[in-house]
Parts: structure tokens; C-alpha cells; sequence
């Protein structure tokens, strides 16, 4: 969540106090995982593994990003890497 609130605040704008809101209304339909899988899949951006690491732990089919690295792989153990938008074609 800290590397979402600052993804948030630098890239797209929101003030500290918009990006708390964001956070509290994010939470609301997330499940937080602690994930116990190491992967070192991201290599231009390792920060971004734990990501991969969520989602395979949560056994999530997707994981919807506008993170270039993470967009790169397309695809890790099942699991899709793709927009919010390409996501909106699949539903």
C-alpha cells in the first residue's frame, strides 16, 4: 500500500490528503496478503516483484498495472499482466 500511495501522489498528482481517501476507499474492496513466495522475475525494477509475489499467493488471475516493468512480462505463472483497460475487454 506505501508503494501504491507514492505511485499515486508522484505519478498522478493526488494530494497527500487525496491519496489517503484513494487508500481508505481502496481498502474497502482489497484483500491484503502477506506473501510468503520469493520471485525475482522483475529484474529492471525488483521492487516490483512483490506484486508478482501477491498475486501468486492470492491466486489472482490478473494483475492490472500501468508499471512498464511489470507490463513487460505480459504473463508469470498463469497470471496476466495487463491494463485497466485491456482488463475492461476481458470482462
Amino acid at each position: 500500500m506505501e508503494e501504491f500511495a507514492e505511485v499515486i501522489e508522484r505519478d498522478f498528482l493526488y494530494a497527500e490528503d487525496e491519496v489517503r481517501i484513494l487508500i481508505e476507499l481502496v481498502l474497502q474492496f482489497v484483500i491484503l496478503v502477506n506473501s510468503n513466495i520469493k520471485v525475482d522475475v522483475v529484474k529492471d525494477d525488483p521492487d516490483d516483484n512483490k506484486i508478482i509475489e501477491c498475486a501468486i499467493e492470492s491466486k489472482a488471475e490478473y494483475i492490472l498495472s500501468y508499471d512498464k516493468h511489470l507490463l513487460k512480462i505480459r504473463e508469470f505463472n498463469g497470471i496476466k499482466i495487463i491494463t485497466p483497460e485491456e482488463f475492461l475487454n476481458v470482462v
